[in-house]
This record gives structure tokens, sequence and C-alpha cells, in this order.
């Protein structure tokens, strides 16, 4: 049910773009419907590592590479273009996962690790109630390898290569007394 394979550019090429689906979001995807995938992402106890995400990409990218996610700085999330030949060799794993036309979740977003197998029953329930809503074109699933950090995320982009999430932690509104 879950296939973390290489995605051609090509393919990754036709997922929608961030702007095309944000102006489209609320239209075609209803709170109840938010709500029922949380309560999927509970009832299989998995909303600690997985969670919906907006289908998107930001820009294309190139023949022979991937969007990889880098870790190296505990405050910050760089996915950037990365030639398949820098990752040769490597544990690649999707990192967001797209719903094809058969119900498979395929990757289309990367990190490095081991690789991790949510329950088939979660998959199956999820697939089936983003399929039944129509909403492949519209969301996706997202693993998150920190759920321990809380922090709130802002996404920048750099010179349509890159995508930055920088981690910064909100202050705490005050306690009234």
């Amino acid at each position: 049910m879950i296939d973390s394979a290489i995605l051609p550019a090509r393919d990754y090429n036709t997922i929608p773009d961030f702007n095309e689906n944000q102006a489209q979001l609320f239209d075609r995807v209803s709170r109840d419907t938010l709500v029922t995938l949380g309560e999927i992402f509970i009832k299989h106890g998995v909303a600690s590592n997985f969670g919906v995400h907006l289908l998107h990409h930001h820009f294309p990218i190139p023949d022979g590479t991937i969007m990889l996610y880098n870790y190296d700085d505990f405050d910050m999330e760089i996915c950037s273009i990365t030639p398949l030949d820098q990752v040769s060799g490597m544990r690649v794993r999707g990192r967001n996962f797209r719903v094809n036309e058969t119900g498979r979740f395929v990757a289309y977003e990367y990190d490095i690790g081991d690789e991790f197998r949510p329950s088939h029953e979660f998959l199956v329930e999820l697939s089936d109630h983003i399929i039944k809503n129509d909403l492949q074109d519209f969301l996706s699933l997202e693993y998150d390898p920190t759920p321990w950090d809380d922090r709130q995320r802002s996404e920048y982009i750099i010179n349509c290569t890159a995508l930055v999430k920088v981690r910064k932690t909100l202050p705490k509104s005050p306690t009234a007394t």
C-alpha cells in the first residue's frame, strides 16, 4: 500500500502547484472531511508521526532529481532538488505520499532514514476516504520524523531550488491571574 520508489521528475512535475491547490482547498475539502481524516489517524494510533498534507509542489524539478529533505540543523529542514547520483546507496525513503489511481500511497518527496510501515488497515481506510471524497489531487499523507518537536514551522522558498522549513518556538501567552 505504500511505495517509496523514486518518482520520475516528469511525474513529480504533474503534481498541482501550491498556489493552485491552496486556493481551491476549502472549496474541495470540508471541515467534516478533515475531522473524519483526523479520526482515522487517531483510531489507528499514527497521529504523532503521520498527518494530512496539502498535495503540492512549489517548482518543477529536472530529470534525474528528487526533492530531498535534509535535517543537518535541528532548527531547520531543507527540502531541495537533489541529483539521484548523490543519494545512490543511501536509505532514501518517502516523506510525502500521494494516493494514485489504484489506491496506493506513492512517495513524491523523500528523506534519508529507515523505512516505516504503518498498518495496512490504516492505509486502506485513509486511501478509501481520500478516493471516496475525490481528494487525490488535494491531500497527501505526510510522515513526520520529529513528532516530539511541536514548534511552529514556517516555509520559505529559495531561488526555486529549495524549500526551507524553519522551526521556532512561539512565546507563551500570558496567563490571567
